[in-house]
């Protein structure tokens, strides 16, 4: 027997009580095995050219961010899009190792590439336009209405 309490993982999310609100989240093996794909997938495309980081790595990101969407996620999205970063600016730097780090950051990151975001830190091709989507840019939500006719019994 599990208690709302100490929580119980099910198909890749954690259902647990906090201060007697419960609350779903994805659980740390799902992220744990998100990370491990992109990790895997950037040694993997060390020397590959940039649009086919962005290929590989855009659908994992989407599917797996579509698919917590409805937990509360949005923490954990913003700490994906943090080692996003991390994995990208290593593989960037490991491409171009003789390069300066403003170089390297002129190069793959600017709000040029998804001007309606606004945002300075998107992973891109200059020269294609394609970016890297984030986590966070995938829009949570919960408590969608079924619909559907009452059977009454």
């Amino acid at each position: 027997m599990v208690h709302l309490d100490e929580g119980f993982d099910f198909l890749g999310f954690n259902i647990r009580k906090y201060s007697g609100k419960t609350l779903i989240k994805p659980s740390k093996e799902a992220v744990k095995r998100i990370t491990e794909t992109v990790r895997e997938m950037t040694r993997s495309l060390c020397q590959a050219p940039t649009t086919e980081v962005i290929r590989h790595l855009n659908p994992a990101i989407k599917g797996w961010s579509t698919y917590y969407r409805g937990a509360v996620s949005s923490e954990i999205f913003a700490s994906l899009d943090h080692y996003m970063w991390k994995r990208m600016w290593r593989w960037a730097v490991r491409r171009h190792p003789r390069k300066s780090k403003q170089w390297i950051l002129d190069k793959y990151w600017g709000k040029y590439l998804y001007p309606a975001r606004k945002d300075s830190w998107v992973f891109g091709d200059k020269e294609t336009g394609k970016y890297l989507c984030k986590f966070a840019w995938t829009r949570i939500t919960r408590h969608i209405p079924v619909k559907g006719t009452v059977v009454q019994g």
